[in-house]
């Protein structure tokens, strides 16, 4: 009968339009050992740039990838495009990611104004288990967003 507050907090740096994310509890209650909670948000960002208007903009198909369930020892691959939506050549500076288990490949560095190019993204599950959630952050000349971030979920189950 007891209750308890979680509190939930959201960095939206390197983040921008809709946004789900899902917080798990876990617990001892043998009818729900795990439940799920949810939020939506919308990132807006202040513009800034140059003023001869010619700024490069980053613009990727997506910001997630969710692998759903995956068997342990696998990996997985996946596609996301980006394409150059501004006046300026589009510069990609860094890729980092959260996870040694995780390998980026990019198509190409630089983009013209206009053109599209291909993030690989390559997940090794090897040695782990459960739910799985890991980020790659982009980061670019954009100067209204200068940092992208995909966030790459999946539940790993224990090989047989």
């Amino acid at each position: 009968g007891e209750k308890t507050k979680i509190k939930i907090e959201f960095d939206s740096r390197g983040r921008i339009g809709p946004q789900k994310k899902y917080i798990y509890v876990f617990s001892n209650d043998p009818k729900t050992p795990q439940y799920r909670l949810s939020f939506d948000a919308v990132v807006v960002e202040k513009l800034m740039g140059s003023s001869d208007g010619k700024n490069p903009k980053l613009v990727l198909s997506s910001n997630q990838l969710n692998f759903g369930e995956v068997d342990e020892g696998k990996v997985v691959e996946a596609k996301i495009e980006f394409k150059n939506e501004g006046k300026g050549v589009l510069e990609i500076n860094d890729v980092k990611t959260t996870c040694g288990c995780t390998a980026v490949l990019l198509s190409s560095k630089k983009l013209q104004p206009g053109e599209t190019g291909t993030i690989g993204i390559n997940l090794d599950t090897s040695n782990r288990i459960g739910q799985f959630v890991r980020t790659v952050a982009i980061y670019s000349n954009d100067p209204e967003q200068p940092i992208h971030v995909i966030t790459l979920s999946a539940i790993i189950k224990k090989r047989k």
